[in-house]
């Protein structure tokens, strides 16, 4: 297929999304997660902390 002016990880999510064989194929979930940050993590961004059960509250 011709390059896409998509931005790279856009495309490649899109390209296995279109594959034919079912190992290389990627589900719907994984694209639409694609979709919401086409860029990747931008530079910084930490994944949040889960907070656990309080055991003492004020």
């Amino acid at each position: 297929p011709p390059p896409t002016s998509l931005p790279p990880r856009l495309d490649k999510a899109l390209r296995r999304l279109l594959a034919k064989t079912p190992e290389e194929r990627l589900d719907i979930k994984g694209f639409i997660e694609t979709l919401e940050n086409p860029y990747g993590k931008k530079e910084g961004e930490t994944p949040s902390k889960r907070k656990g059960f309080p055991f003492w509250r004020k």
